[in-house]
């Protein structure tokens, strides 16, 4: 099968159409699915690649639970490598509170090998597991038109798939809309000519319309710099809309990442009233979202509207002077960070004086400073927290 990259290099989805690889045959699973025999060979498990990935561990803010959401995947039912069970049990290992099986309504290259070709299938199959695992399944499915290539969107929380099966592309964006459906935008930097986003005509009426309600300002963990795109971020925060950062995962994630070196897929946080598929729309609606990637070169970086992140890194990061009563000369401070990840921390201390850069793990870490006499404070730049293009988020810390 073509990579996503690859794909690029097609020129048109008949291209896609074109590759199926020889391996799909008519066995069928109990679950109507075609058999795959490649499919656990395809999941790596070579020396230094970790056999289990490490589940995210983000705080509830305030009155608010942090959900772990990943609302672009494909199955078996367009051009994807797994069943849709197989990506509940997916999510489930990597930590995910929520997912949307996003397959495309106009790419499904193993229609011939499916018994049972309804758009909403995959999505009925996956349902049972979902349940059982304890993940909200969304329905949706992702409106994917040839020309050009980030004319994509998915549309969310849909009760009749098949409505969207229209001519024009506008008109199976209005049957999406007439369902209340939540609709974003897909990777606008994707199959652009240079590594941008691009904005057309189409964005301008439906946020007009208040029918387009997000953008992805992440898509992607293949490392490329089409990945994450800031200027995305803006155009969030300009227009008001939702941030998302997903996967868009066409074959196991597990031969996408390395675990044992603390890579994961792109997640979308979420910030719900009640952990339901109503409170998952409700904090879409009202853009309670950040965004979490792995960035090659910084690693782990949280991406978001300040409010979001600036709650999340006090509730999960403390410092504490342990010698009681120093206020001047060498005194120890302890680093308490709750989260999965690193935090680079630019250092301007007020009273104190740190390393100019520090690279905090998760867990508790011990830290020599010195201080000048007067009661010290500490004001962080966060340098894997984005909270604006351009912009990281500042901190200030009491040392008590």
């Amino acid at each position: 099968m073509l990579s996503r990259r690859n794909f690029l290099k097609t020129g048109s989805l008949a291209g896609l159409a074109a590759s199926v690889p020889g391996w799909m045959t008519n066995e069928a699973q109990a679950d109507g699915t075609p058999f795959n025999a490649d499919e656990l060979a395809r999941i790596p498990r070579a020396a230094g690649r970790g056999v289990m990935p490490v589940k995210p561990k983000f705080p509830n803010i305030g009155a608010f639970t942090t959900l772990l959401g990943d609302f672009h995947q494909h199955t078996v039912f367009s051009d994807g490598d797994l069943r849709p069970t197989a990506r509940v049990v997916e999510a489930k290992k990597e930590g995910l509170d929520v997912i949307c099986l996003s397959d495309h309504i106009e790419v499904r290259p193993f229609k011939n090998e499916i018994a049972h070709l309804e758009l909403r299938r995959g999505f009925e199959l996956a349902s049972p597991r979902a349940q059982a695992e304890n993940i909200i399944l969304v329905p949706g499915l992702e409106i994917t038109r040839a020309e050009p290539y980030a004319k994509h969107l998915n549309a969310l929380f849909l009760t009749d798939f098949d409505a969207l099966i229209q001519e024009k592309l506008m008109d199976a964006v209005y049957a999406a809309a007439k369902q209340d459906a939540f609709i974003f935008w897909n990777h606008p930097a994707w199959g652009q000519k240079e590594l941008k986003s691009t904005w057309y005509p189409e964005m301008d009426v439906l946020l007009r319309e208040g029918i387009l309600k997000g953008f992805e300002v992440v898509n992607g963990f293949e490392g490329d710099a089409r990945d994450y795109q800031p200027d995305v971020m803006q155009w969030c925060q300009r227009y008001n809309v939702t941030m998302f950062g997903n996967s868009d995962c066409h074959t196991a994630t597990a031969y996408m990442t390395n675990w044992s070196l603390g890579e994961h897929r792109p997640m979308t946080l979420l910030f719900v009233k009640e952990r339901s598929l109503e409170g998952v729309r409700e904090a879409l609606n009202e853009g309670r979202t950040a965004v979490y990637y792995y960035l090659p070169g910084v690693r782990d970086l949280l991406i978001g509207n300040e409010v979001w992140l600036k709650a999340i890194f006090e509730k999960a990061f403390s410092l504490k002077l342990m010698d009681e009563g120093v206020r001047k000369g060498t005194a120890t401070v302890v680093c308490k960070n709750d989260l999965p990840f690193i935090l680079d921390l630019k250092a301007a201390g007020n009273g104190v004086k740190l390393p100019e850069t520090l690279r905090i793990p998760p867990g508790t870490t011990r830290l020599q400073v010195e201080l000048d006499g007067s009661i010290p404070s500490v004001t962080f730049e966060v340098l894997n927290f984005d909270i604006a293009k351009g912009r990281k988020l500042n901190c200030q810390i009491a040392l008590k």
